[in-house]
């Protein structure tokens, strides 16, 4: 009994601790939203910030959804300040105290204005990676805002617009490198073509002139191996590994036929995580009339080949065909069920 009557007295005491911190909370904010300069605005919002962090932990898991909201309205206007004056995302006071808000964010008792207020945030998180030309993270933070708008349309006029401006500006790339390769002759000009266009079409999948660029750069790229991370200079390294995800790079120098076969020269560059062995049944030719046709035979002159290097081989398939009957080379190693399959592509149209 005494036992129950101490507990009894202990959580008295913390829920009138919790209730006087609450009480000092709504009054700082108060006083917050009074302040006629901005200096004494955040420093209101500061001190509302404390006490009602106090108050939950205090809380112990009870707090009520007017302690919670409040609790979490301070939270994201600390946060929003942090980030207007640092504009970082990966700042460690942001950092942290998005942490401390997304433990809470989704629980029952939330109200949708501290949802929309803290998808907000994340849509000045999205625009300012959008400024400094990270539009991988500009448009995952897009997404991570979706769940918590009161209005999604907008987060996804802002995404297609992002999307849309991305395109063009990366098209407008690719067509000055697709310029400059046709005076050049060079494959590293055809290259840089090959990957903006590719980059482009990330962005908006239907565009024609991307699409042209890309047929026109892969048709002279068709002997030459594109080890992108040879001669592409980016910042955006999701952009850049999702525009290059194949961890096979191959080159057909040169293509016969003969006695019913088609033999293929093919330069095979190794960027996985392991050792490969070119096996013939791991490639496949897909022909413009869409039939596939497995490799009969390969011969290369490395059978292990290491990560990062390159080995030179001939592959044989039953049936004759010519260059413009072929669309691509494939080659796909899922002998591992534990890693990702390891692909590569070589267009020839």
């Amino acid at each position: 009994m005494k036992r129950l009557v101490f507990t009894a007295i202990a959580l008295s005491f913390m829920v009138l601790a919790s209730c006087g911190l609450e009480g000092k909370a709504e009054k700082a904010w108060k006083d917050a939203q009074k302040a006629t300069d901005l200096s004494t605005q955040r420093l209101k919002q500061k001190e509302a910030y404390a006490y009602y962090s106090q108050a939950y932990e205090k809380a112990q898991g009870k707090a009520s959804t007017k302690l919670l909201n409040g609790y979490l309205k301070s939270a994201i206007t600390r946060i929003g300040n942090y980030f207007e004056e640092r504009k970082s995302a990966t700042d460690q006071q942001v950092e942290t105290l998005r942490k401390e808000i997304e433990k809470v964010i989704k629980l029952d008792g939330v109200s949708v204005d501290t949802k929309d207020a803290y998808a907000k945030f994340l849509i000045s998180v999205a625009q300012n990676y959008r400024e400094k030309g990270d539009i991988s993270n500009c448009i995952k933070e897009l997404d991570n805002a979706k769940p918590f708008s009161a209005d999604k349309s907008v987060i996804e006029a802002l995404e297609a617009e992002t999307r849309i401006d991305q395109g063009k500006a990366q098209l407008s790339i690719a067509k000055g490198k697709i310029e400059a390769a046709k005076k050049s002759r060079d494959p590293v000009d055809y290259i840089n073509a090959e990957y903006y266009a590719k980059v482009a079409l990330h962005f908006d999948s239907t565009n024609a002139d991307a699409q042209q660029v890309l047929a026109q750069a892969r048709k002279e790229l068709v002997q030459h191996p594109c080890i992108y991370k040879v001669v592409i200079e980016y910042s955006d390294t999701a952009l850049f590994k999702a525009v290059n995800s194949d961890r096979v790079t191959l080159a057909i120098p040169a293509i016969k036929t003969a006695k019913g076969e088609t033999v293929l020269d093919v330069k095979f560059f190794n960027d996985s995580w392991k050792a490969i062995n070119p096996k013939p049944n791991l490639f496949k030719l897909v022909l413009t009339n869409g039939q596939e046709v497995v490799a009969d035979k390969s011969v290369f002159e490395r059978k292990l080949l290491e990560q990062e290097k390159i080995t030179d081989g001939k592959v044989t398939f039953k049936g004759s065909f010519s260059q413009n009957d072929i669309k691509v080379l494939t080659f796909a190693d899922a002998s591992d069920e534990k890693t990702p399959v390891i692909t590569g592509n070589k267009y020839l149209q």
